[in-house]
């Protein structure tokens, strides 16, 4: 499980903090401490309330990679 979700941060660029950023129903007293016990294997269990909510999260985000397109010499002048 511990693989899973580091590849999922890894795949989405987000944290455990991030993961937990903008929603508005959390399940009660999920926090980003509790996530971040799985990604470091400090927790040995949880409730499946939490995981399937922070997979459900994961899953629906985009790829970090998806998010912006390759910046070409076009694409440069309007960043810079």
């Amino acid at each position: 499980m511990s693989k899973y979700l580091r590849a999922e941060f890894v795949r989405t660029g987000f944290d455990a903090t991030t993961i937990l950023n903008g929603c508005d129903v959390i399940p009660e007293r999920l926090n980003a401490r509790i996530v971040r016990g799985w990604l470091y294997r400090d927790t040995k269990s949880t409730s499946a309330e939490f995981w399937n909510f922070v997979m459900a999260r994961l899953g629906a985000a985009p790829d970090r990679t998806a998010k912006l397109p390759p910046l070409t010499r076009a694409r440069r002048k309007t960043v810079d």
